[in-house]
């Protein structure tokens, strides 16, 4: 028997009670436990849907709550998993949560400048073309 077992049907038993409710603070409790999980690993012990993690995942990153680290190849074809961590300082979350911000905000801006330059004043092409952090 491994060390984690007796851990995963504590936490099995946790679910069913009904003591860990909302998907977000299982996947927390989950990750901060064991400090480091997969998308793989939750899936398999916890019995969340794919979707429904993954969206709890990216509310949670976008939040600065757990922060991708790596990949590592799991299940029976290897395939990559990304591996999620567990931040608890909230100095630390807010960063996270300022890095994903600005990610996200010139993703939207290399989208707009592909789709729509031609449609832009110049005055506004220079503003985005800025750099920005929040």
């Amino acid at each position: 028997m491994s060390q984690l077992e007796p851990k995963i049907k504590a936490f099995k038993e946790r679910m069913q009670s009904g003591e860990l409710k909302a998907d977000k603070a299982k996947i927390v409790w989950f990750v901060q436990t064991y400090g480091w999980s997969t998308v793989h690993d939750m899936r398999e012990v916890m019995g969340i849907r794919h979707q429904t993690l993954t969206s709890a995942l990216s509310h949670l990153e976008d939040d600065g709550v757990v922060f991708k680290d790596g990949q590592i190849e799991q299940g029976k074809d290897d395939r990559l998993y990304t591996i999620w961590k567990y931040e608890a300082d909230p100095h630390l979350q807010k960063a996270n949560a300022n890095l994903v911000l600005n990610r996200k905000y010139e993703a939207w801006k290399k989208q707009g400048l592909n789709k729509f330059e031609n449609l832009m004043d110049p005055g506004l092409k220079r503003a985005i073309l800025e750099p920005t952090m929040f």
